[in-house]
């Protein structure tokens, strides 16, 4: 994943620049941190997903609403528990732990890797080249 991925625990915060990220959630640990220019996902420890921020395409699922200052979960699908996030401007993709990849949001060139230029409103799967 890219650079903006930081792995974290509750034994070793993020150090991202002059910045140190903590668990963010009282009682949980997070796992993975992305950080895009208006909003934020989080993984946490047991594989749940959670985000804050700007949401002008839906991408946090937020229902409708474009903005929310306080984290909140995000639906993954059926059986799946996220492994690593990255956010785009306004696009994510997702990393689950069994190694299948879901991606969401803005899509205008492609950047979702869907094989189309349809913006999502929910984490679809990316299907993965066979191969090396």
């Amino acid at each position: 994943l890219a650079s903006g991925v930081k792995v974290c625990s509750k034994f070793e915060p993020c150090q991202t620049g002059k910045r140190v990220l903590r668990p963010i959630m009282s009682g949980r640990s997070n796992y993975a941190i992305s950080i895009a220019n208006d909003y934020t996902m989080c993984v946490m420890e047991d594989g749940s997903l959670f985000a804050c921020g700007l949401d002008p395409y839906d991408v946090l699922r937020l229902r409708g609403r474009k903005y929310t200052d306080v984290l909140e979960r995000v639906e993954l699908p059926e059986g799946k528990r996220a492994r690593a996030v990255e956010c785009g401007a306004v696009h994510s993709v997702v990393v689950m732990e069994d190694g299948s990849v879901f991606a969401g949001g803005w899509n205008e060139h492609g950047e979702l890797g869907l094989g189309d230029t349809s913006n999502r409103t929910e984490l679809e799967e990316v299907v993965l080249p066979e191969g090396k």
